[in-house]
């Protein structure tokens, strides 16, 4: 007989999560998500559902058909690092709202899933540039994800500590600025088990 199906994980993020691309010459940073998957040794049914390029605007006009059509039983939620991009225009008011809307949409469909909030990590050279209320996005999405009680998946203070005491290594492993390189998943695989597999905070 077989035995009761895997939970179903979907990772649902942006280039920094996303796998690949159907352009190949667009960097991809999502190198991290198979580590997470080899580190759970099938456990989970960890599917990938991030796009390069997307902010939650796109993420939350395409979070039925893309997300809720699974069924899944833990959703992890990665796009505050896009709507940041002023060129985006993603003010961090519509970009919390957006969240709420879709941790409100998982909540009505799959009572009994979980949420998790990624926080990602600081940008450098150009990318920076065109996030300059990236901090503001950040922290909204951190008040939001414990105010709802999400998981909270918070890279940062890992890749701070990276930036101001190795600036070299952390250069190395997010080589242009933004993507983290595959090299990165071993920094960033860890982080997120160990988040994922604490119990959600007390709404």
């Amino acid at each position: 007989m077989n035995g009761p199906a895997a939970p179903v994980w979907v990772v649902y993020g942006s280039s920094l999560s996303a796998e690949s691309s159907r352009w190949p010459w667009r960097r991809c940073g999502g190198a991290w998500v198979g580590e997470l998957r080899r580190r759970m040794g099938g456990v989970v049914r960890l599917l990938n559902r991030s796009a390069w390029g997307w902010t939650s605007d796109d993420a939350v006009r395409a979070f039925g058909p893309r997300v809720l059509a699974l069924q899944p039983d833990l959703v992890l939620f990665e796009f505050a690092v896009n709507d940041a991009d002023a060129r985006r225009n993603c003010p961090v008011e519509r970009s919390t709202r957006n969240l709420e809307v879709m941790l409100d949409a998982l909540a009505a469909s799959r009572p009994a899933a979980r949420a998790a909030v990624m926080i990602t990590h600081p940008v450098a050279g150009p990318y920076a540039r065109q996030r300059p209320c990236l901090a503001e996005h950040y922290a909204l999405w951190r008040q939001t994800a414990l105010r709802r009680g999400c998981l909270l998946v918070d890279l940062e203070p890992v890749w701070m500590g990276l930036l101001r005491g190795e600036p070299a290594h952390f250069a190395a492993l997010v080589p242009d600025g933004l993507h983290p390189s595959a090299e990165a998943a071993a920094v960033i695989g860890p982080v997120v088990e160990t988040a994922l597999a604490r119990d959600p905070p007390p709404r």
